[in-house]
């Protein structure tokens, strides 16, 4: 559908004099404020979330807590992004620490680079600031795109001007594919969210009890490259700090590319987010439509 300019335009100064608000005002009023854009904005998508608690966890959890909490974290998460890019707060990068750093560390001497495989879980963009700003690994991200073009030109601009985080298309996926073994070639991290929605024709594998469509590429570029997969995943804690979680890297070195074999091993991968999701039912970005494509 073709876009409208002058709409995208407008989206874009909107979002541009939140922006200033949000790092000219005082921390403590700007979380404020933030809580009640919130409600206006996530309000309209709370069905979407209640839908998937009740999905996930069968009544077991209460969707309007969860709605609380999740909210407030993706409030805040963004809110602590913006400042940061703006060169205020820094002092949230020290209030990170990191379990297993060891793995990502021994990985880089081998010189194949390693594929972190993350989800929207926590503050995940604050993860790849931190990654890059405050451990100095190299780092790129496979990112979906905003619709809205100003908007991905200024998110471009933040990851790769600011932080110097190379910026890798998720369309097309053959070039993405590309880019992304490259990145591999030159010993750097390249960050892929399991829990992207992938098309129809991509393998479905079972998340939370229904199968959802999921991208091999994960997968075919781990084996293609010999690059393991090491899942990270980051946690917010009280008092704005956060926790850095870093499983064993995972190596797939067989040469199968069948469907079955894919499968299984997407299941894989996609439980160890399944189970990270159950243990912090409240750090998922519930307002995914995960399973818009469900069967």
């Amino acid at each position: 559908m073709r876009r409208n300019k002058v709409r995208d335009f407008l989206e874009f100064c909107l979002f541009y004099l939140f922006y200033i608000i949000v790092c000219l005002l005082p921390k403590w009023i700007v979380f404020k404020f933030g809580e009640v854009i919130a409600e206006v904005v996530f309000r309209r998508r709370k069905n979407v979330l209640v839908s998937n608690i009740k999905l996930a966890f069968n009544e077991k959890l209460d969707p309007e807590v969860i709605y609380k909490e999740v909210k407030s974290n993706i409030s805040r998460s963004i809110i602590e992004v913006m400042r940061l890019v703006w060169g205020k707060d820094k002092e949230i990068l020290s209030n990170i620490n990191i379990n297993g750093k060891e793995y990502i560390d021994e990985v880089l001497k081998k010189e194949k680079g390693a594929i972190l495989m993350g989800a929207h879980f926590g503050n995940f963009l604050l993860l790849n600031i931190f990654l890059r700003a405050v451990l100095n690994y190299p780092i790129a991200v496979v990112v979906r795109d905003f619709e809205n073009p100003y908007l991905a030109k200024f998110s471009d601009w933040a990851r790769e001007k600011v932080y110097k985080i190379e910026t890798i298309k998720d369309k097309p996926k053959r070039e993405c594919a590309i880019k992304c073994i490259n990145a591999l070639r030159e010993n750097k991290l390249v960050v892929i969210l399991i829990d992207q929605n992938a098309s129809r024709r991509d393998i479905y594998v079972p998340f939370f009890g229904r199968e959802v469509p999921t991208y091999r590429g994960i997968i075919t570029i781990s084996k293609r490259t010999k690059a393991p997969i090491i899942p990270i995943f980051i946690k917010r804690e009280e008092d704005s700090k956060f926790t850095v979680f870093v499983e064993k890297p995972i190596y797939f070195e067989d040469n199968d590319f069948s469907l079955d074999v894919l499968k299984s091993q997407l299941t894989y991968l996609t439980k160890i987010c399944e189970d990270y999701i159950r243990k912090y039912p409240n750090q998922w970005w519930w307002f995914h439509r995960r399973w818009r494509k469900a069967k």
